[in-house]
């Protein structure tokens, strides 16, 4: 393969070998802008990544290309983006769909059992010397909990309703201005779409865009109060980011009366969004849309 790969390039100008790897490349890798969600000034790689233009283009080409025209397609590339990341997968979405609508837990069943073995792990005494490390674990722990209940509660919302997921696109200022391109418009349902978004795009600690999200497809004042956990959810970008250290190479400390406290704030929060939800979904069960104007 790799000599009828040689053989190839040996029969094409350099314009035509630059063209075939530049093809290649888009072929495999996209810019982070359109892929990646944005956290904390940064880029977060879900689909592999970063890669390098010069790297991957020497890994793949380095034997049948002259080295010149492999750093002229980088310098091109880079100038679109230094850093790249890997394609999405598309083959996933139906799967994840069934996976929210038939699952017999509840959201706020699997996050409040979370939260119960997170306070029973905390009551353990751990030696001193591995506390501040277990603690960390603990503050990520929770805060990915929380993640996982407003991602799948909203999502179970909106994929069992479709009303709600006719909101959710009205709604949602990042469709707005989205230019689609026919082709992807047939490959994706809505629900896949609307599941692609979810997954990919929102970081669900990100409080503001999550409050955006719900309170424009449920229409209620989603908490305002939650200064505490964005404390916390900044504590635990340094955590997870930068292995227990601050921009300035300090140990971030968590103790435990603020996990404690962490604790009870994610309880509060998602017990009030899940009364929240159930209370509206009453209402209209109670007042279906077309009798709410009727009269006996």
């Amino acid at each position: 393969m790799e000599k009828n790969k040689k053989i190839k390039f040996n029969l094409l100008s350099d314009e035509e070998q630059i063209n075939e790897m530049r093809d290649w490349f888009y072929e495999n890798y996209k810019r982070p802008v359109d892929v990646c969600p944005y956290d904390e000034g940064e880029y977060v790689y879900i689909w592999g990544g970063p890669y390098e233009p010069a790297d991957v283009l020497s890994n793949e080409f380095s034997e049948n290309v002259d080295e010149e025209l492999i750093d002229e397609l980088a310098r091109e590339l880079e100038n679109e983006s230094f850093e790249w990341s890997g394609l999405p997968e598309y083959d996933d979405y139906e799967e994840e769909i069934q996976k929210i609508i038939s699952s017999m837990d509840l959201p706020i069943t699997r996050l409040s059992e979370n939260i119960n073995s997170l306070r029973k792990i905390l009551k353990i005494d751990f030696d001193y010397n591995i506390q501040n490390t277990l603690y960390n674990m603990i503050q990520a722990y929770s805060i990915s909990a929380l993640e996982a209940f407003l991602y799948e509660e909203f999502s179970r919302q909106i994929l069992s309703d479709e009303d709600k997921l006719k909101l959710f696109f009205l709604k949602n200022a990042d469709f707005q201005q989205d230019k689609i391109k026919l082709c992807e418009l047939l490959l994706l349902s809505p629900k896949e779409r609307a599941i692609q978004y979810l997954s990919e795009k929102v970081l669900w600690h990100n409080l503001d865009k999550v409050k955006n999200l719900y309170n424009g497809v449920f229409n209620f004042n989603f908490p305002e109060n939650v200064d505490f956990l964005k404390h916390m959810i900044y504590k635990r970008h340094d955590i997870v980011h930068r292995c227990g250290k601050d921009k300035n190479g300090k140990d971030v400390t968590i103790t435990k009366i603020e996990l404690e406290k962490l604790f009870d704030s994610i309880t509060e929060l998602t017990t009030f969004i899940n009364d929240e939800l159930n209370n509206k979904i009453k209402n209209e069960t109670s007042f279906p849309p077309n009798s709410k104007n009727k009269t006996t």
